[in-house]
């Protein structure tokens, strides 16, 4: 575990803002923002000690400059999407982007082809927000949407004003006791809505958590299976991950929207736990199951020695029809969310001026 002395490098100040905060403390920071002490775990819990941003200063990933890059690129998919006219909702929305991990970056993948330009925004400041375990990330008073976005550590969480269009699970929803019926499901689940499903080319996908990119019995497993086993990396864009799941005949994940991914497209699938262990454990797995396999569960213990095949044979598809059934509840959710209304051609203008 890293010290808490002055960084020599400035690629890590922001990894000791949070390993280095009291959890007495109110609030910690996370990049250039502040959020409640309540979203992480302290310094003891950070995984194996691991930097959540890599490259230093404006370059990082969760740097102006790249944070920039990122919206100029959503604007312009925007205004080159003909869905998008003669206009389109505009939304203010949050979702962790801290660190390239494809899970985080569903959020404004899916509401772009849903129609609605997504700004990321601040979490007070947001209109909406998404996928993720982030509801413990918005300060109490929030008044926006929440589409789907769950507890990270699984305890009792009061947002009064919150305007819940849905939860990731059935947890969640009693955690938050979201008044109404909210829809339910991640909207991770939508994917196969929006991006057909390429032809299959691999045996087994294997993806990893970003918090187990070291550990070295993944490629061990695709070594010894050959070619027909692809690690998948979850760093990467939405797009090029959610294209490799879909191109595997069955998964293995430590990863919950590497799961999520399979079930949207009926693969068959498994799930597992690795070191170091997830924030808030196996909540989010097992809120997200709730509502697609309640009752059961497709987790299983695997040790360095265990044999692809014999994790593989544990995998297992959703009922098609509850996918689906999922995937309409969030649709009409997220139709009922009260956005402005935009031309993309000047949204540009106008995203400045929300900021």
């Amino acid at each position: 575990m890293m010290g808490c002395g002055s960084p020599s490098d400035v690629g890590l100040q922001r990894w000791q803002s949070i390993a280095c905060t009291p959890p007495t403390q109110d609030t910690v920071m996370i990049g250039n923002e502040r959020f409640p002490a309540r979203t992480l775990p302290h310094s003891s819990e950070i995984a194996g000690g691991q930097p959540m941003s890599t490259g230093a200063g404006l370059l990082r990933f969760d740097g102006v400059l790249r944070r920039r890059a990122r919206l100029a690129a959503r604007m312009g998919r925007s205004a080159v999407t003909p869905s998008m006219y003669p206009t389109s909702s505009i939304a203010r929305a949050f979702w962790f982007d801290g660190i390239a991990n494809f899970g985080d970056g569903l959020t404004p993948w899916l509401l772009q082809r849903a129609g609605v330009i997504p700004v990321h925004s601040k979490a007070g400041a947001a209109d909406l927000v998404g996928v993720g375990s982030i509801l413990e990330m918005l300060p109490s008073e929030f008044a926006g949407y929440v589409w789907g976005a769950g507890s990270l550590h699984g305890q009792p969480l009061a947002l009064p004003e919150a305007q819940f269009l849905a939860v990731r699970g059935e947890l969640t929803r009693e955690l938050v006791d979201a008044p109404g019926d909210p829809a339910l499901g991640d909207p991770g689940i939508l994917v196969s809505h929006f991006l057909p499903r390429p032809p299959l080319r691999w045996r087994v996908g294997i993806v990893p958590h970003h918090f187990h990119e070291d550990d070295t019995l993944w490629d061990r497993l695709a070594i010894a299976a050959g070619p027909a086993v692809r690690v998948i990396d979850v760093r990467r864009g939405p797009t090029a991950v959610l294209r490799d799941i879909a191109r595997c005949a069955a998964i293995v994940s430590t990863s919950l929207h590497g799961l999520i991914t399979a079930d949207a497209y009926g693969i068959p699938a498994v799930w597992t736990r690795r070191a170091p262990d997830l924030w808030g454990g196996r909540f989010k797995f097992d809120d997200y199951e709730s509502v697609l396999t309640p009752g059961r569960t497709r987790m299983v213990d695997v040790d360095d020695d265990v044999d692809l095949d014999a994790i593989v044979r544990f995998a297992d598809t959703v009922d098609a029809q509850t996918v689906q059934q999922r995937q309409r509840g969030l649709l009409r959710a997220l139709a009922t969310a009260d956005l402005p209304r935009l031309n993309p051609l000047t949204a540009p203008a106008h995203v400045l001026s929300r900021r």
